[in-house]
């Protein structure tokens, strides 16, 4: 958990901090909490686009082609994140606990490159599935659901150090058989050098009363 970013996310997650490994997300946006805390080519005067080169490069999971005067490379991926510990405490002395979260990434994402090859946008939905919250101690669990899109743009092609990155997400704590508990929505921009510049929505707390009905949810 870290910046406060839409609702409840698990970290900022762009184009310069991706990996081509699912990157979790808790708070709407890895943003929508706070508290604990995101390609063609032409040579010549008509050239040819060199989809075999974009810039940088796109994830593994991703196939390109050529469209216009660019290359646009898109995919699906599929991940299971297991186990992990969220380093968020429950209650204090014998009877604290630490809750854990675990859930099926479904990630669909896709990269623009210009003429020359360089990467100019790229968009990423991230939809969770299986999602919960659990206190292995005491075998309980909390489902939630997420959904996420991360959309970067990049000022100058190619150059990630010129990445603004735009967040817009949800996610709902809900206990079966009973109702939401806990929700957070929102949406973020960040600055190529991870400045806040907008924030809309409503944002969980883990530092505030907001995480009590989950951690009864869990007791």
């Amino acid at each position: 958990m870290q910046e406060r970013t839409p609702a409840c996310n698990k970290n900022k997650h762009n184009e310069k901090e991706r990996s081509n490994d699912s990157i979790r997300t808790i708070y709407p946006g890895r943003g929508i909490a706070s508290g604990a805390g995101p390609i063609a080519f032409r040579r010549g005067l008509r050239r040819a686009a060199d989809h075999a080169n974009p810039r940088p490069s796109p994830p593994s999971f991703e196939t390109c082609k050529a469209v216009g005067n660019g290359t646009i490379c898109q995919g699906d991926i599929t991940g299971n994140e297991g186990l992990v510990d969220t380093d968020i405490v429950c209650g204090s002395g014998p009877s604290a606990f630490h809750i854990f979260d675990s859930g099926i990434n479904h990630e669909s994402a896709i990269h623009y490159y210009n003429d020359a090859g360089k990467l100019t946008r790229s968009v990423s939905h991230d939809n969770w599935s299986s999602t919960q919250w659990s206190n292995p101690l005491a075998d309980t669990t909390l489902p939630y659901i997420q959904h996420m899109v991360f959309t970067d743009i990049l000022a100058v092609p190619g150059d990630l150090n010129t990445v603004t990155d735009t967040v817009r997400g949800e996610v709902i704590f809900t206990p079966a058989h009973s109702q939401t508990i806990l929700l957070g929505v929102g949406k973020q921009i960040f600055a190529p050098d991870g400045t806040l510049q907008f924030s809309a929505g409503h944002f969980i707390d883990l530092n505030s009363p907001e995480l009590l009905p989950i951690c009864a949810a869990l007791a």
